[in-house]
């Protein structure tokens, strides 16, 4: 009997043995990002930019330097000049039309592009995912980018990427200029006003002369509005330490209503509350509008309504209104 077992035994382990000798190794997924960590064989690391504009060229190829690593260090190395010769031939005849292309291996076709969609799966750089209505939204501001995840461009798994203020500002300089207001038109006096903004500063325009005013008009019951104040306050905070650009918010609320609203949504303008009176002498219609007033009291810039390049070109146009001298007229 004990013969008997031991044969048993020894049969079964030679059997289980003979199965775990067919299964396929275990292999990982890397995800490669603007986080990843990416160095050549000298130990030089390289920043998401380099990289990615190396890989770009098509002569480079990516591999992780451990694959037994919790977190893998990726090398980057060049592509043999055969290697590069074999990728240049298959873009060129993907390009052509010719299919899959016959050497040691078949190459495969390229994925198709599939354009983020209602079933896409949506994510930022924390791999937190976001609904549909959501990520529509925020890419609708202008102020995100996507890319295609990592997994592949026919993969429907995308990554959602906030555009750096340098980014945007590229963006928006290719772009038109936003057209005037119709009540603010280029060139036109405007005025002025006393008021108090809602923590009881005076404010008086007129005593204002020599400084650069950046006007908005609006109300907490408009989108656009409060869709717009996070870049507005990014404006504020850029000219914060410069004395000679003064920010003034004009709102038709009143100022309790404005004091609860901006304890979750700050807005660094001087806020006028009950502004109706002051938007009513202007004329003004359509809201949210946005005025630049020069040194001289003149309308430099005027825009109507949230747009994307609005930021761009009021700061272009601050900028250039307090590089000019004030006139002699204004001054008196």
């Amino acid at each position: 009997m004990k013969k008997l077992a031991s044969i048993i035994t020894m049969f079964l382990l030679f059997v289980l043995t003979t199965v775990l000798a067919q299964q396929p190794p275990v292999t990982r997924s890397f995800r490669l990002d603007e986080h990843s960590v990416v160095k050549d064989s000298t130990g030089k690391i390289y920043s998401f930019t380099a990289w990615s504009k190396l890989m770009a060229t098509r002569q480079y190829t990516i591999q992780p330097e451990n694959f037994e690593a919790a977190v893998p260090i990726f090398i980057i190395m060049k592509r043999s000049q055969a290697e590069q010769h074999q990728v240049a031939m298959i873009k060129q005849m993907s390009a052509k039309g010719a299919g899959a292309i016959q050497s040691q291996a078949r190459t495969k076709e390229p994925a198709k592009f599939i354009p983020p969609g209602e079933n896409s799966i949506v994510k930022d750089s924390s791999n937190i995912i976001y609904p549909y209505a959501a990520w529509q939204n925020m890419m609708s501001t202008g102020n995100y980018t996507m890319r295609v995840a990592f997994a592949g461009p026919d993969s429907g798994i995308y990554t959602i990427i906030k555009r750096s203020p340098q980014e945007k500002d590229a963006m928006a300089a290719r772009m038109a200029k936003p057209e005037p207001s119709d009540r603010f038109k280029i060139g036109d006096d405007f005025g002025s006003f006393k008021a108090k903004d809602i923590n009881g500063e005076k404010l008086d325009l007129k005593a204002m002369t020599g400084k650069v005013l950046v006007v908005n008009f609006w109300f907490i019951g408009c989108p656009p509005c409060r869709a717009e104040i996070p870049d507005l306050n990014e404006i504020a905070d850029h000219y914060k330490d410069n004395k000679d650009v003064v920010f003034i918010a004009v709102c038709l609320d009143e100022a309790f209503d404005i004091k609860e609203y901006t304890k979750l949504h700050p807005f660094n303008y001087h806020i006028v509350d009950g502004g109706r009176f002051i938007a009513e002498k202007y004329g003004v219609r359509l809201y949210p509008t946005n005025v630049v007033v020069d040194k001289d009291r003149k309308v430099v810039f005027s825009s109507v309504s949230n747009q994307f390049t609005n930021p761009y070109w009021i700061k272009k146009t601050v900028d250039a209104a307090l590089a000019a001298p004030i006139t002699t007229t204004a001054a008196k």
